[in-house]
């Protein structure tokens, strides 16, 4: 009988240190105390607020409309193969190089993803992709 009241006595030990790291983890890293413990300038991989001009006018209202627009008229099916589904909006003349056309709807085309994995290596190397129209 001795030996297991102090085995009990070990365990109950042990479950009190977890107790006490557990909220020793929670104070610092729980998301029900404090819900931005990971975010902004928190997160390790802050490089000071930064975001690129391309990333938000690509997350940009218009650029939404543009590409919705592409969509439409194009029937929501890609203009080379004909495939529905899986689809993006494609600028013909480049949206780097062009920025004064990045929202006119004749400079899109709705493509399906291998098409246009296809076409980005296509232009890549000096050749052009024919559209359907």
């Amino acid at each position: 009988m001795p030996y297991a009241k102090h085995h009990r006595k070990e365990k109950e030990g042990l479950r009190n240190i977890r107790r006490k790291l557990n909220n020793e983890f929670d104070k610092y890293y729980n998301t029900k105390n404090n819900p931005n413990w990971n975010k902004g300038k928190n997160n390790p991989n802050w490089k000071g607020g930064i975001t690129s001009e391309i990333k938000n006018i690509r997350n940009s209202m218009e650029y939404k409309i543009w590409r919705t627009m592409v969509y439409r008229r194009d029937s929501w099916t890609c203009q080379t193969c004909g495939k529905m589904g899986c689809i993006n909006a494609h600028h013909i003349k480049s949206f780097a190089d062009y920025p004064e056309l990045r929202f006119a709807i004749d400079n899109g085309v709705t493509l399906c993803l291998e098409c246009h994995h296809l076409c980005h290596n296509l232009t890549k190397s000096g050749r052009l992709k024919k559209w359907k129209k």
